[in-house]
């Protein structure tokens, strides 16, 4: 299904469009005011990159683009200065580099200097995606009058590098993929079902929250939960 989505970004959007491509597909374009650190502010053009295809054999996540007012590098040979980068002078940027997230870094003189040598990295604006779901119900019948507390669930993940979730406002649970970094190694990522812990309270609700700060894909189709329920 698709959704309408809030996406807040570093600076204000002034202005957007949609543009049909040569190939038939839609574009989001964007006018886009940046407000840098030394106190000026500059407008730029930007576009909505397409997300990873629904194709589960393409398991490249090198090529994931999720940061805001970002640039890419495609170098035959592994490097770790990147230039480039001056329309984000003095910002903070996420880094994806061949596959893995490397700790953030502020631009000086439009430039980064990487941990370790990349051959496709990725460098922008970071941002968070949240995704809170309604309260649990059931088909026939309601739960809204009765307590209960979900004890058992499992996500749908497409394509997912790493998930945050949690239940209920309880203490948010790390789902990794893959432990570690793996250099010269293409991080793995998951489609499939995976079991969640669910560490939740009784509440007069059920809702589950899942979120990731790092610029890697996360997808979820859907989620089946167990709960327990009963009067107040």
């Amino acid at each position: 299904f698709l959704a309408w989505t809030r996406h807040t970004t570093q600076g204000k959007v002034v202005s957007l469009a949609t543009v049909t491509n040569d190939s038939g597909t839609d574009e989001l374009w964007f006018v886009v005011q940046r407000f840098l650190p030394n106190g000026t502010t500059k407008q730029y053009l930007e576009r909505l990159d397409d997300f990873l295809p629904f194709d589960e054999t393409d398991q490249d996540i090198s090529r994931s683009f999720y940061v805001d007012s970002g640039l890419s590098l495609n170098s035959n040979t592994a490097v770790t200065n990147i230039s480039g980068l001056s329309h984000l002078e003095g910002l903070e940027v996420a880094i994806l580099a061949d596959g893995n997230v490397l700790p953030r870094q502020t631009v000086k003189s439009g430039k980064i200097t990487l941990d370790v040598p990349a051959k496709v990295v990725h460098a922008g604006l970071p941002y968070s995606f949240v995704v809170e779901t309604l309260d649990l119900e059931i088909p026939d019948g309601t739960l809204r009058h009765l307590k209960r507390m979900p004890w058992k669930a499992w996500v749908e993940m497409y394509m997912t590098r790493q998930l945050r979730y949690s239940a209920n406002g309880n203490q948010p649970h790390e789902l990794l993929v893959q432990d570690g970094m793996s250099l010269g190694k293409v991080p793995q990522v998951m489609t499939g079902f995976r079991e969640l812990q669910i560490m939740a309270s009784t509440a007069d609700e059920i809702a589950f929250r899942f979120e990731c700060d790092d610029p890697v894909s996360a997808g979820g189709l859907s989620l089946m939960a167990m709960a327990s329920y009963g009067n107040p």
